[in-house]
């Protein structure tokens, strides 16, 4: 697994905040879910290692 560490903007980590608390769930799961339903069409490029 890979650390990244992102800036949000005041307004949507405030959003964040209130959709993690409403939800009972944890901000981390939130962008996780996010970005997979973002990225499901994405299809990155196979890699050296990977042929």
């Amino acid at each position: 697994m890979v650390r990244v560490t992102i800036r949000l903007p005041d307004e949507l980590h405030e959003k964040l905040r209130w959709k993690a608390f409403s939800e009972r769930r944890s901000q981390h799961s939130i962008i996780i879910e996010m970005l997979e339903e973002g990225l499901k069409e994405v299809e990155p490029p196979e890699t050296e290692d990977e042929q």
